[in-house]
């Protein structure tokens, strides 16, 4: 069972002897560097492996300690042990970049958005029906949250009528006599996949203006108008206080940038704050800051929506998919330490894996 048998590779058990690094615990670190470099043989494979690690002993550290492939393990403090299996570790990389999993899935996700047209049509017409069908999907998704919205007077008709349009391809919009945007959010310079802001253009702006914002599949508000966007960023922050909301937003946030903004906003969300009187023992809690900046920002989409949010989707699986399989080709350019990282990704199980999934990459493999 790939998910349940693990590649211990020995030489990514390093721990860092930097300055940052230096008020920590050392068996902490150590533990921590061991758990990283011990990975199931499935996360292994999609992450594949360079040329140089298919060298025998490769994988062993430069202290002696061997890779190994262990069917259960355990890590205790500064040790690793477990029930090795026999397989060669090199022996697996070399059979992960012979079947370059990440190169055939790359390809698998080509083939579905390339899809070969029949005898008696045009050369593009197959993937000008999947674009259509996406484009009719996302906006009977979207159609479906504005009449709920509308229902529960979360939108006026104002918008409703100008969000329609869009929906419908127009592209000069105008409401109350002022043009009509959509945006997309972002998290600092990370953009957040499927989550639009619609309103009066406020670039030349003399007022705060009403805006729209769709969150696909938000369990607290999925559409819905706001007086400013003041508001709706400290509505969005209130809803990321709740108990397992963040894990809910973190999907709209690409792969490879994922774990990294988790932690900062966690960090934000819930800073350290010190507790204790003045005359008393003092230490750090994490407590919730309701005031939180959340660096929020808009990137105004240009042409037809539909179109835009098709383009965007699109890249964004591409990426995802690269960022957990990896090509053999892309492999050989990362650096040691960005593999590293990646393995390092304390939040990558439960915020990325459960999210990725590769059709029968086991029976592949074996």
């Amino acid at each position: 069972n790939l998910a349940t048998t693990w590649l211990f590779h020995a030489s990514r058990a390093r721990v860092d002897q930097s300055f940052n690094t230096a008020s920590r615990d050392p068996i902490t670190q150590a533990n921590i560097a061991l758990r990283a470099s011990t990975q199931s043989l499935l996360k292994a494979a999609l992450q594949n492996f360079e040329a140089w690690e298919t060298a025998p002993g490769a994988m062993d550290s430069s202290t002696g300690i061997k890779a190994q492939v262990f069917s259960s393990f355990d890590i205790i403090g500064q040790q690793i042990s477990g029930t090795s299996l026999p397989i060669p570790p090199t022996g697996f990389a070399a059979l992960c970049r012979e079947l370059d999993l990440g190169g055939q899935y790359q390809a698998h996700i080509q083939a579905a958005f390339s899809r070969p047209s029949t005898p008696d049509e045009t050369a593009d017409a197959a993937a000008s029906r999947l674009r259509q069908s996406f484009m009719q999907l996302e906006a009977s998704s979207i159609r479906l949250q504005l009449q709920i919205a509308s229902l529960q007077q979360l939108i006026s008709r104002g918008l409703q009528g100008a969000l329609l349009e869009l929906l419908d391809g127009k592209q000069h919009v105008r409401l109350d006599n002022r043009p009509v945007s959509c945006s997309v959010l972002c998290l600092g310079d990370i953009e957040l996949t499927g989550i639009l802001v619609i309103g009066k253009d406020r670039e030349m702006a003399t007022q705060t203006e009403r805006i729209v914002v769709y969150i696909p599949d938000d369990p607290v508000a999925p559409l819905k108008e706001y007086d400013s966007v003041e508001v709706f960023i400290n509505a969005l922050r209130d809803r990321m206080l709740i108990n397992g909301y963040l894990n809910f937003f973190m999907r709209f946030i690409p792969a490879r940038h994922r774990s990294a903004l988790f932690e900062k906003l966690s960090e934000r969300l819930h800073p350290k704050v010190k507790k204790g009187g003045i005359f008393e023992r003092q230490w750090l809690e994490r407590g919730a800051d309701r005031n939180a900046r959340l660096d929020l920002r808009e990137t105004v989409l240009q042409g037809p929506l539909l179109d835009n949010l098709y383009e965007r989707k699109r890249s964004a699986l591409r990426d995802d998919a690269l960022f957990h399989g990896v090509p053999t080709a892309a492999q050989d350019q990362k650096t040691f330490d960005e593999r590293v990282q990646y393995f390092m990704d304390t939040a990558f199980n439960v915020l990325n894996i459960a999210g990725f999934v590769v059709p029968v990459l086991g029976e592949v493999i074996i």
